[in-house]
């Protein structure tokens, strides 16, 4: 039996949709790296280990310690939307999000995860979630850990393949961040159930475009797994404009989305200033160009807001050796009395 995540969202969404309106929304930055894979530890279960995950009937909430912005949305935590890997972000108000507002979508994988305690002899699949780290630097963590896929127990009654997927959510920088780790998928045909490949990426819609597949922004991935290219969209059809990777991402590959404008937590007012960074990615030495900024200051963070370095602004240009830095983004904080700009940079291999 097919069930398409959009056939599954279309049919809901006529059921509710309401009139609705567009909105603008804040756009992403995309780069992919790789980190080994860790298992959540002491984490609190979003669902009972022994229940199952049909689509349609599985309802739960994941809540993050912190409220971030995804799309311009204030959220705290994830709902899932009908199938238990669909998520969208939400505050947690007796599932009363405004559906007159952009819908934020988290899809790290369209595959239907099941339960795999549900066929005997199996480990149950876990949903689970923690916040790790200190306020104004946290990292909300939620993990699909040992899950099983609804159609291989739909077409096969067994569930032998697995897949296990982390989701990250960067306090500081609202940076959205897909970790993959070990699965026994033999069988991507059967799961894919006549797709071209694998959907990834986030999606902004409301109700109203839902209804006939249309969204207002689109960050989806393409091609090879290890090596993606982004497909950004504004106002295009998820039948018309859908993205796929060849495969399923291998262990330790990781998906880093972030807001063009990352914030950075400070007292301090965000201002504009004509300063620049070179090369990005870079891979040794980046080059801090302050221009016209002669008294000021510089900080490199990391991207869950930690401090790195940090020095005076006494010339035109600042180089830093990043040689060290473990691959993946970070930020540069430029202050002066008047307030401060954040750009930001990827550390490649």
């Amino acid at each position: 039996m097919k069930t398409k995540v959009y056939y599954i969202l279309n049919i809901f969404i006529i059921l509710i949709s309401t009139n609705v309106f567009a909105q603008t929304t804040i756009s992403y930055d995309f780069n992919s790296s790789t980190k080994t894979y860790v298992p959540l530890e002491n984490a609190t279960l979003a669902v009972e280990a022994n229940e199952t995950w049909e689509p349609f009937y599985i309802e739960y909430g994941a809540e993050s310690e912190f409220a971030y912005d995804l799309f311009g949305e204030e959220c705290q935590g994830f709902f899932n939307f009908l199938s238990p890997n669909l998520l969208v972000g939400g505050l947690f108000d007796s599932y009363s999000y405004d559906y007159d507002a952009l819908l934020p979508f988290i899809i790290p994988t369209a595959l239907q995860f099941q339960n795999r305690a549900n066929i005997t002899g199996n480990d149950p699949s876990l949903i689970q979630y923690t916040t790790e780290g200190e306020t104004g630097s946290r990292i909300f963590k939620m993990e699909f850990a040992n899950a099983g896929f609804y159609l291989e127990a739909d077409a096969l009654q067994t569930m032998d393949m697995f897949s296990n997927v982390q989701i990250w959510v960067y306090e500081t920088t609202n940076c959205i961040e897909f970790h993959y780790g070990p699965n026994s998928i033999t069988n991507e045909a059967l799961l894919l159930d006549g797709d071209p490949g694998h959907v990834v990426g986030l999606v902004a819609s409301t109700g109203d475009q839902f209804s006939t597949g249309d969204f207002t922004y689109s960050m989806s991935l393409r091609g090879d797994p290890a090596n993606p290219t982004e497909n950004e969209l504004e106002n295009g059809n998820s039948y018309d404009d859908a993205s796929y990777l060849t495969s399923h991402p291998a262990d330790g590959q990781v998906y880093t989305f972030c807001p063009d404008a990352s914030p950075v937590n400070t007292r301090q007012t965000s201002i504009d200033l004509d300063w620049s960074i070179y090369p990005n990615p870079v891979e040794e030495t980046m080059t801090i160009n302050t221009q016209d900024i002669t008294d000021g200051s510089y900080q490199i963070l990391s991207i869950d807001g930690k401090l790195i370095t940090e020095g005076k602004i006494n010339f035109n240009q600042q180089n830093i050796n990043v040689q060290n830095y473990a691959p993946g983004h970070y930020l540069t904080k430029v202050s002066t009395n008047e307030g401060f700009n954040v750009k930001r940079f990827f550390k490649a291999q």
